[in-house]
């Protein structure tokens, strides 16, 4: 698992070192309570992502919201279904 992390981080940011924080969710808990609730999920990961990045900033840190969802990750990581992964964010320190 970490190497496909390491693998798909390099290839979208070039980066080398760093944390990536994947943002995972259970859709069956979320759809159990709301209607068309992926897109409820699509729209608090973009939000919590926007929050990494903001507070990673504010600490003088880089940080940059992966262009992946990472259900391969999840997949990786032993996460079965219901489980999906709804993106990234990699933070690491200024050069």
């Amino acid at each position: 698992m970490r190497r496909a992390n390491e693998a798909s981080v390099s290839e979208l940011t070039g980066a080398k070192a760093g944390t990536t924080v994947q943002i995972v969710a259970d859709p069956t808990r979320t759809g159990a309570g709301y209607e068309n609730s992926e897109s409820l999920l699509v729209r608090d990961a973009g939000a919590l992502s926007a929050t990494i990045c903001l507070v990673a900033t504010a600490l003088g840190l880089t940080s940059c919201a992966m262009g992946r969802t990472g259900t391969e990750i999840c997949r990786r990581a032993g996460l079965w279904e219901p489980f999906i992964g709804l993106g990234a964010v990699h933070v690491g320190s200024r050069i």
